[in-house]
């Protein structure tokens, strides 16, 4: 019983601040949306034509893409079997309709974007 009239505490300290949190939050909003943009400008890297954002979104999707030449490394390129070559082939077809939908074809509504 001490346990659960804790957790019944615990929850109720919980609710009290999500609900304070998204009171303040409202407060902030207008009908065009909110008062303040909460995202920060990308961070540009002195001397380079990217940012720092863009080097880190590049390279987890370089690193995802590689798993099939790291496959055909560690098993010497001759030893793949068929479900080696489908699903390094999978991979790839699903990472270039991921990167073509997500920058091309779906459109989000949120006010983070203008």
């Amino acid at each position: 019983r001490a346990a659960a009239a804790e957790l019944a505490a615990r929850s109720a300290v919980f609710l009290s601040q999500v609900s304070a949190h998204a009171a303040g939050g409202a407060a902030n909003a207008t009908a065009e949306g909110p008062e303040k943009y909460d995202y920060n400008d990308e961070t540009e890297i002195p001397g380079m034509p990217v940012s720092v954002e863009f080097a880190f979104a590049a390279l987890f999707v370089l690193l995802m893409a590689s798993v099939p030449g790291i496959l055909v490394g560690l098993l010497g390129g001759g030893n793949l079997t068929k479900a080696h070559k489908v699903e390094s082939g999978c991979l790839i077809v699903w990472l270039c309709g991921a990167l073509f939908l997500f920058t091309n074809v779906l459109k989000f509504n949120s006010s983070h974007w203008t």
